[in-house]
């Protein structure tokens, strides 16, 4: 979600912010990373955060990929329509 709404930049600020909460609930022994120091030294930490983050900035950039593309279509579409109402006010005059 935060990936189509805020693209990368939105992204990257939901990590950050995940990231921490996730350590500092690691180091007070609370929330779903609570034992994960103790018996995996926050290795499932960071494979969940390398998921996350892999995933979040794909779908952002695609997303906006995905939106450049649609607005150089439509400047292209009004483009070539122009240059089409150009050339049909040639021919009828």
């Amino acid at each position: 979600m935060a990936a189509v709404r805020l693209g990368p930049h939105g992204v990257t600020a939901i990590l950050i912010m995940t990231a921490v909460q996730a350590v500092l609930g690691a180091e007070n022994r609370t929330g779903f990373f609570a034992d994960d120091i103790i018996q995996t030294h926050l290795a499932n930490y960071w494979f969940f955060m390398v998921i996350l983050s892999v995933t979040g900035m794909a779908l952002a950039t695609y997303f906006i990929g995905r939106k450049q593309a649609e607005q150089a279509l439509t400047s292209s579409e009004a483009y070539h329509r122009t240059i089409f109402d150009a050339t049909l006010g040639c021919h009828v005059n």
